[in-house]
């Protein structure tokens, strides 16, 4: 009877930590997985930080842009006004042009700057989106892995059950068979002394 009792016990704890084995695999593949989502979205702030600041580029390229055509014709008139009479000389018609010129020249290098600068950080924001979607996978591809490896924990506690059940479940008597901890349990203890399967 002591014999059957100690069986059944070193079966259910096989189990039981197959089991416990297979519980804190699933709890790390959730916590991976949770992980992965936790970084996609980090990157998807990132993203959106990006494409806030790309709208802003334009805006500010254009305000510099137009100071600088404002002050280029706010040159020209001056500089019309101040030689009056010679203003259709041939070397002060190309200075006017000159002034003219630069500061128009500014405003389109302003402006090529800026949208430059759109462009990039809108670059830079679909390159965080693909690195929080590539994060995501591969928390779930980690997670994947846990869960499989939980499944394989709960297998082999299963398997070390039925081993153990077949190995001592044959037609000899209880007598004719020793094991290394039969002699932790007896029929006034019961299990571990709590009287369990008695």
């Amino acid at each position: 009877m002591a014999y059957t009792k100690t069986r059944m016990a070193n079966q259910i704890l096989k189990l039981m930590g197959g089991g416990l084995g297979a519980a804190g695999g699933f709890i790390k593949a959730r916590g991976l997985e949770e992980e992965g989502i936790a970084k996609q979205a980090s990157y998807e702030d990132l993203a959106s930080q990006y494409m806030r600041r790309s709208s802003t580029h334009v805006a500010t390229a254009q305000r510099k842009a137009s100071e600088s055509r404002r002050v280029a014709d706010v040159l020209e008139s001056d500089a019309r006004a101040k030689l009056q009479g010679g203003a259709s000389d041939p070397s002060s018609v190309k200075y006017i042009a000159g002034l003219k010129t630069q500061g128009y020249y500014k405003a389109a290098l302003l402006m090529a700057a800026g949208e430059q600068a759109e462009v990039d950080d809108i670059a830079r924001a679909a390159a965080a989106k693909d690195a929080g979607r590539r994060v995501k996978a591969a928390g779930e591809k980690a997670g994947a892995g846990a869960r499989i490896g939980s499944f394989l924990t709960l297998l082999e506690g299963m398997g070390k059950a039925v081993t153990l059940s077949d190995k001592y479940n044959t037609d000899e008597t209880p007598e004719a068979k020793t094991s290394a901890d039969a002699d932790l349990y007896d029929d006034d203890d019961g299990f571990f002394g709590l009287g369990i399967f008695k």
